[in-house]
């Protein structure tokens, strides 16, 4: 799922790979898979990604965020689970990956996720 407001700045290619990507995640998304479900040999879809100035690796890590930071709103889930859902090797592995992309890890991740979700609008 890619946030609407963040969309609007995807190129089609991007939208696709990057959902193709997310379905993927916890199979370990290749750049194989994802470029013959889209017709693409794996040249081309270098190619174009870098005609756009995007890099497979980023548009995973990319979606490795964005469902990272849903299956965090799930409180019952394991952060071992959500790495085993994210492809990660382990729960050291998300941290890593946590820490840069947000400089928290998942925990405090979580715990600002769903606090921030309580906080009524103004």
């Amino acid at each position: 799922h890619v946030f609407v407001d963040e969309a609007q700045d995807l190129s089609p290619l991007e939208l696709a790979v990057e959902a193709r990507v997310t379905e993927l995640l916890a199979h370990d998304p290749r750049e194989s898979s994802v470029a013959r479900a889209l017709g693409l040999s794996v040249r081309s879809l270098r190619r174009r990604l870098r005609e756009q100035g995007v890099r497979f690796r980023d548009i995973v890590d990319r979606a490795r965020k964005r469902q990272g930071d849903l299956y965090l709103e799930a409180a019952e889930l394991p952060i071992s689970r959500v790495a085993q859902l994210l492809g990660f090797s382990g729960a050291g592995a998300l941290r890593n990956s946590m820490r840069r992309w947000s400089e928290q890890g998942p925990s405090a991740r979580r715990r600002a996720r769903i606090s921030h979700d309580r906080v009524p609008p103004r």
